[in-house]
């Protein structure tokens, strides 16, 4: 996904994570704690996110995915 950046026409860089619904503890054995219901309402729905930044300008744009 190689977008031209709306503001300079540069070049956004990207990169995609997970969106963290359980985090470790650092507590012996590595439990984890679900942090579900401490995330806004509108993000439970999604499971990834991309930032996307132009190289030229710094201008950030962020997407969210199913």
């Amino acid at each position: 996904m190689s977008m031209d950046c709306p503001k300079c026409q540069g070049k956004f860089e990207e990169e995609t994570q997970a969106i963290p619904k359980k985090v470790p503890l650092p507590i012996p054995l590595k439990p984890t704690m679900s942090i579900e219901k401490y995330l806004p309402g509108i993000l439970k729905r999604y499971s990834n996110y991309t930032i996307c930044i132009c190289s030229s300008c710094g201008y950030m744009e962020v997407f969210f995915k199913r």
